[in-house]
């Protein structure tokens, strides 16, 4: 009697292009990362299917976790809409930063490109959706305290709670379908 495995459900991708494009001179370090994301999953025992490069219409096809690298900072213009395509059409589940896909050869006066492929707000802009000081600057500070006066600071306070309203605006237009819902 043989035995078949069932095709794995699980995809890891990663996108040569951004070896091949940034940080030349960490290139065997990043080597060394993709290699271990795919040791922590064997590790757990999850059957997952390897790609790298570029992709074909048929490579997503009964993926339903796709769990991109978090360094390909640059991705292909392909890779890209076959993921918009699998997540928006076809219901796959997508793991990524916001940095995975940021840049791509074929749109290249535009950033965050696979972010707004898939409708996301970029974290960036004069409204971004920074969680702590440092999100916004490593040192955690923003502005310069010597040079406020009461007037600035109104103003910049009415600006800030616009535009605070606007991005709240764009959150509750943005539709949840493809969320899943918060356990508990």
């Amino acid at each position: 009697m043989e035995m078949t495995l069932p095709e794995p459900e699980v995809a890891f991708l990663f996108d040569p292009h951004t070896l091949y494009t940034k940080h030349r001179t960490t290139f065997s370090q990043r080597m060394w990362d993709l290699k271990r994301f795919g040791e922590l999953l064997d590790r757990d025992n999850v059957s997952f299917t390897r790609l790298q490069g570029e992709m074909d219409p048929d490579t997503l096809k009964g993926v339903k976790l796709l769990v991109t690298n978090a360094l390909d900072e640059v991705m292909s213009g392909n890779n890209i809409a076959l993921i918009k395509k699998a997540v928006q059409e076809d219901g796959m589940r997508l793991v990524m930063t916001a940095n995975t896909g940021k840049y791509s050869p074929e749109h290249q006066n535009e950033e965050f490109v696979l972010l707004r492929a898939l409708g996301i707000t970029p974290p960036t802009g004069p409204l971004s959706y920074g969680w702590i000081a440092s999100d916004l600057n490593p040192a955690g500070v923003v502005g310069n305290a010597a040079a406020a006066t009461a007037e600035k600071g109104r103003a910049t306070a009415e600006h800030q709670v616009a535009g605070l309203i606007g991005l709240l605006r764009d959150v509750a237009a943005h539709p949840l379908t493809g969320f899943a819902p918060v356990p508990g």
